[in-house]
């Protein structure tokens, strides 16, 4: 409130009774993958240093990896970018398969991804889509497409917050707080949400 909304009152963006809308979602636990995708992943790549432009190279793991749902071909390839999890079910299978025992899903993906044989395992990573670079699409335009064409075990979850200032920030702290009952039971891991206009 502080922060973020007080100061967007501030600069002139929204007021205390104008309805506006915003969007919360989960901030997964996993490793961020930038990635050209068709109906499969093309290319992909981390995050990396900006700073120094510099970026790990995915596609050896991830070339290839199928979207069923999409029917988007090669030529029109576009960026998406996801972020990499391993679910806990997957968990238990890595840990009786692999020579060692992860502790927990996060130390699992970035073993995986960090290993020489990595593409091994690419059947137990679930890709969760977070943004993509099509033009056009408002936001909760694009979560919907993501999560019907390339959803692979696990989509973007997220909700649709709507309301004047005080009501947005009653769904806030009300998603918030549902976010961190559902940490002890997620089938996954995630370290915060994040919360936009």
């Amino acid at each position: 409130e502080r922060d973020f909304l007080r100061k967007a009152v501030e600069d002139g963006i929204i007021d205390y009774e104008t309805p506006f809308v915003m969007i919360a979602e989960l901030k997964y636990d996993g490793i961020s993958v930038e990635a050209e995708v068709s109906n499969r992943i093309l290319s992909a790549r981390s995050r990396g240093d900006t700073q120094n432009d510099e970026a790990s190279d995915y596609t050896p793991i991830l070339k290839d990896f199928p979207f069923v749902r999409s029917q988007v071909p090669d030529e029109e390839a576009f960026g998406m970018k996801f972020e990499a999890i391993i679910k806990t079910d997957s968990l238990q299978y890595l840990n009786s398969i692999r020579e060692q025992s992860y502790v927990n899903c996060r130390n699992a993906i970035i073993g995986i991804f960090g290993s020489n044989d990595a593409y091994k395992y690419r059947d137990y990573i679930t890709l969760v889509p977070l943004a993509t670079s099509l033009p056009g699409m408002d936001r909760i335009e694009e979560i919907e497409f993501m999560n019907k064409y390339y959803y692979n075990g696990e989509g973007l979850r997220y909700a649709v917050l709507a309301g004047n200032y005080y009501q947005i920030l009653y769904q806030v702290y009300r998603f918030v707080e549902e976010a961190e009952i559902f940490r002890g039971f997620a089938p996954f891991m995630y370290d915060g949400v994040v919360i936009s206009f």
